[in-house]
């Protein structure tokens, strides 16, 4: 009876023992918080806002109208490609999105450029787990990879926009797109957000 306690008290202190070593390995590994809501970028160049002022300036009503304008693939054409239209989405032709982008560049008389959109919410051409699934990863690092490798993608199109991270509190089961966010913990939301950012 004593040998069997000695072998049950031996397994249980080498279970407890090997958990704490890889709950070590696991935490050295994981990005930290912090680290995925640091800013990575720099404040604006004064000069870009200049730009901007300028152009805004020489914009009538309706191309400020119209660059707020989003149409999909089926109703773009090189009429409104010449306004400009301000988006097309689900346009993924690289061919079309090229000759849109022409026109739009250099027949238009501000020559703003359109921006090509897509939902790419868990990968492009290569998909990834949906963001539901990747939060339950509990490591940023995990969406700044399948958000890096979508961006890739969608750029190699012409993609210059996309509609993700969704960063929606999801309380409601039944919404239909409650899988694009990373559930209900508001930390959780804003490190994954700013990790796929």
């Amino acid at each position: 009876m004593r040998t069997r306690r000695r072998r049950v008290l031996a397994g249980l202190v080498t279970v407890v023992a090997s958990t704490a070593v890889a709950g070590g390995v696991v935490a050295a590994t994981q990005s930290t918080d912090e680290a995925a809501l640091a800013p990575n970028r720099g404040a604006p160049s004064r000069d870009i806002e200049k730009r901007v002022d300028r152009l805004l300036r020489k914009m009538t009503l309706d191309e400020k109208l119209q660059q707020i304008q989003l149409l999909s693939d089926g109703q773009i054409n090189d009429a409104e490609a010449q306004k400009p239209v301000g988006g097309v989405f689900s346009l993924v032709d690289p061919v079309l999105i090229n000759k849109y982008q022409k026109i739009a560049v250099e027949k238009s008389r501000l020559g703003i450029p359109i921006l090509f959109a897509y939902d790419t919410i868990h990968g492009y051409r290569t998909i990834f787990p949906i963001p539901l699934g990747t939060a339950s990863s509990f490591d940023p690092g995990v969406a700044a990879d399948d958000h890096r490798i979508g961006a890739r993608e969608s750029a190699a199109v012409g993609l210059k926009q996309i509609y993700s991270p969704m960063v929606d509190v999801s309380h409601e089961p039944r919404v239909s797109l409650v899988f694009c966010g990373a559930g209900e913990d508001l930390n959780l939301i804003a490190v994954f957000a700013a990790a796929r950012v």
